[in-house]
C-alpha cells in the first residue's frame, strides 16, 4: 500500500473495504458469474440463472465491499510492482489468524473471509451453497493467478458507501499487524518517516526493511547472529539477535552483518528509539555455532 494508505490504516484504526462498483472499473467481471456456471444450475440454487445473471445479482452487487491480501510466504517483486506506484509504500504483513482475531466484535458489519478461486473459460464457480453474491465475489480469470488473493468481504447498504467509496471496519491494529515492510529501493528518509509514524502507535518494533535490499550473498533465514549496538544516548553496550542478510569479513578478523543498511532499536536502559546502519565496522557481531 502507498503511504497514505498507510496512516489512514492507522489513524483510522479501520480495514478499508471498497466498493465492488469500483473495482469493476478495472475488472468487468468482478461479481458477475461467468457464463460456465450460468449454464450449470445448482440443485440447492431456488433462482433462476436468468435471474441470477440479469438482476439479482446486479442489485446485490452495489452492497458488497472488499478488503484484499495477498498470500505468500515471501515477499513478491511483481505484487510490489503492480500496487505500488513508485517506491514510497509498505506491505502490511499479517496471518490469517491475526486477521480474523484483530476485527472489533462491536462492529455492525459481517466479515467474511475466503481465498479467490482462478477458474478458466470453461470452469464452474465453486458453489458449496448454491449461488449467492459472496461466490460471485471470489472468483477472477486465472490470468490473475499471480495474485494469490485473500478476500475479506462485508455486505453494507448504499448509504455507507456513498461517502468514501467504501466502508471502514474498525480493527485491532496491534493484533493485525505482525510486521511493517518498508518497500524496496526506499531512500532512508523514508524508511526513518515510516519508523517514526510508527513509533506513535507503538509500532516501531515492527519496521522492518524489505527482504529485496539485501546486498547480494547468501541469504539463510535460520540463521541467526548477536550484534551488539552501543546507545549514543547513554553509552550502553547491549546485545540484538538478528536474521543475517549477508555476512562478511573485515580485515582484522572481525565479522559484520548486513541486514539492508539499517536496523531500529530501543535502548534498554534509557528507552531512546535509534536508528544505525550495519554498513559499518562498529556493528561487530559474533556468530553462534550451529
Amino acid at each position: 500500500m502507498d503511504f497514505t494508505k498507510f496512516v489512514s490504516l492507522l489513524e483510522t484504526k479501520s480495514l478499508f473495504f471498497c466498493s465492488q462498483l469500483i473495482l469493476q472499473e478495472t475488472d468487468k467481471h468482478e461479481g458477475s458469474y461467468n457464463q460456465a456456471t450460468l449454464e450449470t444450475p445448482s440443485d440447492k440454487n431456488i433462482l433462476t440463472a436468468f435471474d441470477v445473471g440479469s438482476n439479482v445479482l446486479r442489485e446485490f452487487g452495489k452492497l458488497v465491499t472488499v478488503n484484499s491480501w495477498h498470500m505468500n510466504d515471501i515477499e513478491s517483486v511483481a505484487m510490489w510492482n503492480v500496487y505500488l506506484n513508485g517506491n514510497h509504500g509498505v506491505a502490511i504483513k499479517s496471518t490469517f489468524r491475526q486477521l480474523v482475531e484483530s476485527f472489533i466484535p462491536e462492529t455492525k458489519y459481517e466479515v467474511s473471509i475466503g481465498k479467490v478461486n482462478y477458474l478458466s473459460e470453461n470452469d464452474i464457480i465453486p458453489q458449496p451453497q448454491g449461488f449467492n453474491g459472496l461466490n460471485a465475489s471470489l472468483w477472477k480469470w486465472e490470468s490473475y493467478r499471480y495474485e494469490q488473493e485473500l478476500r475479506a468481504v462485508a455486505i453494507t447498504m448504499p448509504e455507507d458507501i456513498h461517502k468514501y467509496g467504501g466502508i471502514y471496519i474498525p480493527v485491532d491494529i496491534e493484533e493485525l499487524i505482525e510486521k511493517i515492510v518498508v518497500s524496496p529501493n526506499a531512500p532512508r528518509w523514508f524508511y526513518e518517516l515510516v519508523s517514526r509514524i510508527a513509533e506513535k502507535y507503538n509500532l516501531v518494533e515492527k519496521v522492518a526493511p524489505s527482504r529485496l535490499d539485501a546486498n547480494p550473498g547468501e541469504i539463510s533465514p535460520s540463521d541467526k547472529v548477536v550484534v551488539i549496538v552501543v546507545c549514543p544516548n547513554c553509552q550502553t553496550e547491549q546485545k540484538l539477535v538478528l536474521p543475517p542478510f549477508k555476512i562478511a569479513d573485515f580485515p582484522d578478523g572481525m565479522t559484520s552483518v548486513y541486514s539492508a543498511d539499517r536496523i531500529t532499536f530501543r535502548c534498554k536502559t534509557c528507552s531512546q528509539l535509534f536508528m544505525t546502519s550495519l554498513r559499518v565496522p562498529s556493528a561487530i557481531v559474533d556468530v553462534p555455532n550451529k
